[in-house]
This record gives C-alpha cells, structure tokens and sequence, in this order.
C-alpha cells in the first residue's frame, strides 16, 4: 500500500525508479571500483566531527544553538575535498603492511557523502548532554575523574549506538521499498550530483551557478530578519490595526498569540518543515492541524468556555503557575526534586538550593503550604493530549495502510518488487544482522549499568520499557517520516510514560527515561536515512554504518571534552543561571534574534530539560493523569487519536480514487503540538511558499521544478545556516558589530503587540 501521493507518470520504465521525483533526482548507474574510504575520508571527517562537535558544544551554553545540517555540511566539506585532493602526493604508504594510496583519483561523491555521514553524526550537540549538565550544576557532581568521565561518556555514546543497532531490522521495510522516498535525502542527492558535475537533469554548470547564487543571496537576504531589521521575522498585522489592544495580541502575536494574519520573512521560521522538501499532502495535513489547535480550538477554550481559567494566563502560554496566578519559579521546581529525593532515598546528594533566590514570585514552602494545585495554561494542556494522540494515529495509521507490506517485507516474500537502486546496491555486502544486534546488546547492558550506578534510573526495568517502546515506535514513526519528511516527536510520550511508571521519582530518572526513548528512535532514523541516501548514491552500507560509528564516537569525545573545560572554567556562573528564579518561556519558542546573539552565557536547553523532567515525573502523576484530576478529558483527544484514522483507511478502500489516503491523521495530530517548539507566526508564510513551489510550479512547471527545486531547497538552507553562524561568530565569539547600522531601535517587542498589562 503507497499513500505516497508522488507522481508516477513519466519515469515507469523497468530502468527508472517507479517514483517520478527519485528517477528525476537520482542516478542509476554506479562505478564499484570508486573509492570511498580514503585518507582524504579519514583526514576530514575527523577534523569536520571535532571541529562541529566543539562549535555545537560551545554554542550550548550560549543563548543561540548554533546546528548544522547536512547540507551545509556538504558545501563546506567540498572545497576541503578539492584543496586535499590538490596537496597530497600521488604516492602510497605502507599502513599495517597493506599499500595505501594518499590520493587515488578525484575527490568523489562517495567519499564526501561519508564525510558528510561522520561530520553530521558526531558533529551536533548530544542530548545526553542536558542530563550530563543537571549532574554536574544541581546536583554538583564532579565528573572531571576518570571514572565518572567514563560513565558520562558511555551515556552519551551508548544512548546513540543504540539506536543504530535498531536500525537493522528496518532496513528491509523502510529502505528498499520504492514507495519510502525519504524526501530529505534527494536534496542531499541533488547537490552530490550538482557539486561533482554529475550529468542529471539538466546542465551541470548552470545548476552550480544556481546552488552558489541561492547561496549568496539567502545569506545576504537573511541578515535583514536577524540582524538588520528584525522585526521582519514577525509581522503580526492584527497588532498594528488594534493598537494596545489585548485581543489582537491574542490574535495576532507570532510570540505571544495566535498568528492570526502574521507574516514572517524569515527562513528559519518559513523553513521549519522544509516546504521546498516536503510533499505538499504532508504540508496541507500538518497545517490544518495547526490552524485547527491554533484558530479554532484555542479561540473556543480561551474566549467561549475559559476552560481551566486559560484566561488568567497567555493564551499559548507555556509557564506553569500557582492557583493564585503567580508565575512559578526556578525554586519551587528545585525545591520539589530535591524532596522528591529524600522521599525515595535514590540519592542523598540535596539539590543546591543555597543557589536560589528565595524572595521570588513564589516561595517553594510557602507555595506547597499553601496551595498544592499547579495551574497549567489551556493550550499545554491540550498539547500533551494531542501529543499522545499523535502517538496513538502513527500506530494505528501504520497497523491499517502498511500491515500487509510490512508482513511481506518481514517474511522476503516482496524482494521481486525491488526498484533498480535496491539491484544496483546489492552488488555490495549488506551490515550483517550479528552486528546490528551486537551494538544493540552492548548499548543496552551498558545503559543498565550507567542508569544504575550513576543515579539515573531507579529501576532497570524502566530502562528496558523506553527502550522496548523505542523498538516499537521506530517503526511507525519512521514510516511516517520516509513518506513525509516529518518526524513525530515521541518527546512527551516517554516523560508521561516515565510518570506513570514512577510515581514521584526524581526529575533525573524522567530525563534519562525520555533520553534512551526518545533519542533512540532518532538515531535510529538518521541511520536509516543515511542508508537510504547511500542506497541512491551506490555507497557501501557498510562503509555508511561504519562512517557514521566513526562519526558518533569522535563527536561523543569531542562533546564532552568541550563540555568539561567550559565547566571548569564557567561552572559557577552556568549554576547560578540555570538555578536563576526568573524562567524563561518553557516552549523553547523562536528566539528574538534582536537579542538572541551575544557575548552572554545561558543554558537554557538544560533548564527546559529539567523542568519538563520535575513536571511530568514528580508533579504530573498526582495532577495530570489522574483520572479524578480536572484535566483528565484529555484521555478523550487520545482515544479519538487512535481512532481517527479508521473512517478515512475505510473511505479510501471504498473510493480510492477519492485519495482519501492521503488524509494523514498522524501529521495532523502532529501539527497541532508545532507551538512547543516554536512561535506561531510560521503557518501563512510556510504554507504559502509550500503552496507555491509544492503544488503551483510542481504541477505547472515541472520539468523547472524538478531540475531546481532541491537544489533551491539546499540552497536556502545553507545560506541561512552560513548567515547564523557568520551572526554567531562576529557576536557570541568575538564581541565585535558588524559595522553596519539597525534600521530600527533595539526594543523587547518586535511585533510592536504592546498591552497594558502582562498577561
């Protein structure tokens, strides 16, 4: 069953791909004799991992996290490629009695792709790390012995391999069928192609002309909403036609509202689900998820009903507060962990309380003396409902479009429909199942050990559950994801999870439950991908697999050696940030890039990480989940979650040619929860620019669209990738201006939402 929805009307030839958008981006002829693992490999994905690695790790303690996705990784590894290829000797040295060539031939597409694999695997900022910090700055634990520098770095290590040892029983079902495109991995493909002047669709020439003026202009375009003139980055018009008026910031606000009639012209934000990349049916379901959280549901929860007195708080508000309406503070979330703690004897280490600032809105003893019951704003509430709903459709989705392919593939009943890509890289030896399942077993006994011996888990048996639960939903999620190009988060389902199975643990037993689930699904699909983009490119997997190792463990090493000399130096200052009595927004939304740059220290992942952890293991259980606690209708978005996919599987079997398969409840559950993780000004200006390119120039100009639509889709993204980190260097590094002027004031409000009173 495909409810791809792709074109397939011109590329159904036995010697194409059957899928219309892979046979116009991809080649299908392959040299075996192309080297790949070559000193020039070695040489750059060591230094691209260390170099990225220390970069990511450094911006972690800044107030912008500067990533880098694969993309930029491949415009800058290119000329790297090409200077090495230029300065090593044609000789070859004598390495454990086997003759290597230092420079065999012309820097390849192989071997840069696999520089790419290691350089973005290791090369980010690892999630372990959030866990690492509470560790070392509330609890004040010392990790620079060897002994606890070992158990730090197998937690990090071992919470990403793991997911690589899962990887292995999806290759069949979620590599080699035709149908599992994984969107992302033809822009990938594309400027392989374009950089290497590999003939596909068009000239290669003008394409990289193409590529490096996309380039340059999105980096120049892009200092305008950052820097220049930020208030570009969201127009909220409500705002200027309601002048202070409380409802049209409501409305109105990208930071504050809804995002009613709110524009943004800032890549970052019109980007965030790539609509250059992502097939306009997946873009429709997840905006309409959206607009329906956003400007249907929550205006009848705030304004008709008041539901759980949303309006005493913002209306996407993402704080918790006391039922007198004050803002909580840093202390009382310390103050509960730490008697979570002494309540379940899991670590006498108190919390650094002499850190907190006990004058702040509201006193920890004072707060549990006086009022126990947390308020959480409306839309939170209905966000970790919809959550689980999402949760719920991906697996009921995947059980009702996929059970009889999935069965097929399991059994090697279906090989005979394998397209050309899957023939072409059979002639090289696959990662044998052994190897997968040895890695799954090493990281598994070794996340058992750290969670016991470290503090982190109360029980090994919960280690066992997350990562059961993982092994479950890497499947369904990543099928979602190979159609769609988005992944379903499964963040809020293990920390509820983790709740449930233990009640009032301490905060740490949630992060490290929600780590290995949640981080492990991850992994897991980056492995999977990667194998995808290598089966395109003829890559040996396992030369992908072992790249990727490669890049893992450099990075691990590289991120907490960073990590460790920032703390040695900076420890004081990050404790009392991140104890600080003053929030900021828990959402983790779109950060004001007026002051989003700076010389300053913050840690703010950590502190989101933490919170989430107290909320949902120690505060939830008796508030949330109960079922005689006033939020437990939320039990009925999850049950309608499972259940929605239903009626539309049983529509299309009845009508398909009605595409009723393409209605995806999962993306739609999906679309809803956007606003955890960013501002809600992203939906006209991203639905719009998806409209454009995803269905206008696609269905009306697509012989255009297909020579340049990834590779527009890359260009953007490196040039706003190049302009971020050029802001983050002259800014977060170095101290220095631009020497360049403002065109505005710097001020708090760039919306210009002003009200007469804080929400």
């Amino acid at each position: 069953m495909d409810d791809v929805g792709y074109l397939k009307t011109k590329y159904m030839a036995q010697i194409e791909s059957p899928v219309d958008i892979v046979a116009a981006s991809v080649l299908t002829g392959d040299n075996p004799e192309t080297p790949c693992l070559t000193v020039r490999f070695w040489i750059l994905s060591t230094v691209m991992t260390i170099g990225l690695s220390a970069i990511s790790q450094y911006s972690y303690f800044k107030p912008f996290l500067w990533q880098f996705s694969f993309v930029t990784v491949q415009v800058l590894s290119y000329p790297l490629g090409k200077f090495l290829e230029w300065v090593l000797p044609k000789s070859d040295i004598s390495f454990f009695g086997q003759k290597v060539l230092l420079n065999p031939s012309e820097f390849n597409f192989k071997e840069h792709m696999l520089i790419c694999v290691a350089a973005v695997s290791g090369g980010g900022f690892a999630e372990a790390i959030n866990l690492i910090t509470i560790d070392s700055l509330i609890l004040d634990k010392n990790i620079s012995s060897v002994m606890d520098f070992g158990k730090s770095l197998a937690l990090i290590i071992f919470t990403q391999i793991l997911g690589f040892g899962i990887s292995g029983y999806l290759l069949n079902i979620l590599v080699r069928p035709s149908a599992m495109v994984w969107p992302s991995t033809l822009v990938n493909v594309t400027l392989f192609n374009t950089l290497h002047k590999r003939y596909v669709n068009g000239k290669v020439i003008l394409k990289l002309v193409v590529l490096m003026l996309i380039i340059l202009i999105t980096f120049v375009y892009q200092l305008f909403p950052l820097y220049v003139y930020p208030e570009l980055s969201s127009i909220a018009i409500l705002c200027y036609l309601g002048y202070k008026s409380q409802l049209a910031i409501n409305l109105g606000s990208g930071f504050r509202g809804l995002g009613i009639m709110n524009f943004s012209f800032d890549w970052n934000i019109i980007g965030l689900i790539q609509p250059l990349v992502t097939p306009f049916w997946a873009q429709v379901n997840f905006y309409a998820g959206s607009v329906f959280m956003l400007w249907i549901i929550m205006p009848i929860l705030y304004f008709g009903f008041n539901a759980w007195d949303s309006r005493k708080h913002g209306i996407v508000s993402k704080n918790l507060y006391s039922s007198d309406n004050n803002l909580l503070g840093m202390d009382y979330f310390l103050s509960i962990d730490n008697s979570a703690r002494i309540k379940t004897q899991t670590n006498s280490t108190n919390l650094k309380l002499s850190n907190l600032n006990m004058n702040s809105t509201v006193g920890a003893g004072s707060f549990i003396k006086s009022s126990p019951e947390i308020m959480i704003p409306a839309y939170m509430i209905m966000a970790c409902g919809f959550a689980f709903a999402a949760i719920a459709s991906t697996i009921s989705h995947t059980w009702l479009y996929y059970r009889h392919s999935i069965k097929k593939r399991i059994t090697g009943n279906n090989d005979q429909n394998d397209d050309i890509h899957v023939k072409g890289i059979s002639v090289y030896k696959p990662v044998s199942g052994f190897l997968f399942f040895t890695i799954f077993l090493v990281s598994l006994v070794g996340l058992v050990y750290v969670g016991k011996n470290s503090g982190y888990s109360t029980s090994n048996w919960h280690v066992l559950i997350s990562v059961t639960l993982s092994v479950v939903l890497s499947l369904p999620i990543g099928i979602i994801q190979a159609i769609s190009n988005i992944q379903i988060s499964s963040r809020i389902f293990f920390r509820v999870i983790q709740g449930l199975l233990s009640q009032n643990n301490n905060a740490v037993s949630n992060g490290f439950f929600t780590l290995i689930g949640s981080n492990t699904i991850s992994q897991c699909l980056e492995m999977v991908s990667n194998f995808k983009m290598g089966l395109y490119l003829k890559v040996p997997p396992r030369k992908v697999f072992l790249s990727q190792f490669y890049g893992c463990i450099i990075g691990a090493i590289t991120n907490l050696a960073v990590y460790i000399i920032i703390l040695r130096h900076k420890k004081d200052e990050l404790s009392s940030i991140l104890v600080s009595s003053n929030l900021d927004n828990l959402g983790g939304s779109y950060i004001e890039h007026a002051n989003g740059f700076g010389k300053d220290w913050s840690i703010g992942s950590a502190r989101k990480f933490y919170i989430s952890s107290i909320i949902w293991s120690i505060v939830g259980p008796n508030q949330f989940y109960g079922f005689s606690s006033k939020y437990k209708y939320i039990y009925i978005v999850v049950s309608l979650g499972f259940l929605l996919p239903i009626p539309f599987y049983y529509l299309y079997k009845n009508n398909p040619e009605r595409k009723w398969h393409l209605v995806n409840v999962p993306l739609f559950m999906f679309g809803t929860l956007a606003v955890t993780m960013v501002s809600t000004n992203y939906i006209i200006s991203g639905f719009l620019v998806g409209f454009l390119f995803q269905f206008v120039i696609c269905r009306y100009c697509h012989e255009f669209w297909e020579k340049y639509n990834y590779l527009s889709s890359g260009g953007l993204d490196v040039g706003n990738e190049l302009c971020i980190g050029f802001l983050f260097i002259c800014f977060s590094i170095l101290g220095k201006s631009l020497g360049i002027g403002r065109w505005t004031i710097p001020k708090e409000n760039l919306e210009s939402c002003f009200y007469e009173k804080s929400m």
